[in-house]
């Protein structure tokens, strides 16, 4: 009897010794090919491959871009969410230009650029960052080399050269971290949005470590930054709101920037209904817009162009345009 509860029944002592108190069994290579972060399909270990290549497909509307990244392990092992992503949805590419390597293969991920309201530049900052080495040795000297080269070689978009003159490239590098902050989240890349959230938005005190000199988020900036990060980025559309509904910089933010609120009309009609509201409301408690009630305060009359960009046709000539808005 208590050979056959040792031995499962088989009558050999020593056999049954071994069985009965578990004896290791050699694990197989498919048992052991996904325990530590192979993605799924991967037939051999890690230790029979250094590595595997990744190819993103970046849609934005009908136009797709690839990227190809040599070293899929390394990027996938630095940023958690797109080694999740990779092994949810990544798909193995037939025809690889990296083939010849000893890479598992090369897997391609599609990414809609377009939805997440960044571009393939920032994306392919966003990789130079997982990528770089020289991060722990000195983040003071790293972030404005990274900075610099998220920046470099990018004319103006044409919201930036609507500004006042002098202000085109301050409006071009703050709507470029704020790409850079969005390919962050689509990536999954925390420190890198800390960064960028801390450039845009954060105070005096904290951007310098992160590469920059004063806060990004001011008069010359907040139209456009309210304007691509409306309904993606709310931490900062609720900082270009209160930046607003302060009465001094919500004028002070117009002033000679009229072809920059026509730019914002032109490209994004939701944001530009938002702000005839804001700027509605201001004008209501204020006692209106008129060049009648700017007159009567002994200020100077608001410009006629900019009450018809933000309040509607004739609204910016009194009433022989049929304004709504009459002394």
């Amino acid at each position: 009897q208590e050979a056959s509860v040792r031995g499962g029944g088989d009558g050999g002592g020593g056999g049954g010794g071994a069985g009965a108190w578990g004896a290791m069994e050699e694990p197989s290579a498919s048992s052991s090919s996904s325990v530590w972060g192979d993605l799924p399909g991967d037939q051999a270990s890690a230790r029979q491959h250094k590595t595997f290549s990744v190819e993103l497909r970046l849609q934005s509307g009908s136009a797709v871009e690839a990227i190809h990244i040599q070293d899929g392990r390394r990027v996938s092992a630095r940023s958690p969410h797109l080694c999740a992503l990779l092994s949810a949805q990544a798909q193995p590419v037939a025809d690889s230009s990296l083939a010849g390597n000893t890479s598992v293969g090369a897997r391609s991920l599609d990414l809609d650029l377009q939805a997440a309201g960044t571009t393939v530049a920032a994306v392919r900052t966003a990789i130079e960052f997982v990528l770089a080495d020289d991060r722990a040795a000195s983040e003071a000297a790293f972030w404005p080399r990274f900075w610099a080269a998220a920046g470099r070689g990018r004319p103006p978009r044409a919201v930036a050269t609507a500004a006042r003159k002098g202000e085109a490239q301050g409006v071009e590098e703050a709507l470029v971290t704020l790409d850079v902050l969005l390919a962050a989240s689509l990536l999954g890349l925390p420190r890198l949005q800390d960064a960028a959230e801390a450039r845009l938005m954060g105070d005096d005190a904290i951007a310098p470590a992160f590469g920059g000199g004063s806060v990004l988020l001011g008069d010359s900036t907040v139209l456009p930054l309210l304007a691509s990060s409306f309904g993606r980025c709310r931490p900062l559309s609720r900082a270009c709101m209160q930046l607003l509904s302060v009465p001094e910089r919500a004028t002070e933010v117009l002033r000679g920037r009229e072809r920059q609120v026509g730019v914002l009309n032109a490209t994004h009609p939701v944001v530009s209904t938002l702000l005839s509201g804001v700027y509605k409301a201001a004008a209501a408690d204020a006692g209106g817009p008129s060049s009648c009630t700017a007159a009567a305060r002994g200020v100077a009359p608001p410009d006629p162009r900019l009450l018809e960009l933000l309040f509607g046709p004739g609204a910016g000539f009194g009433s022989s345009r049929g304004s709504a808005l009459p002394c």
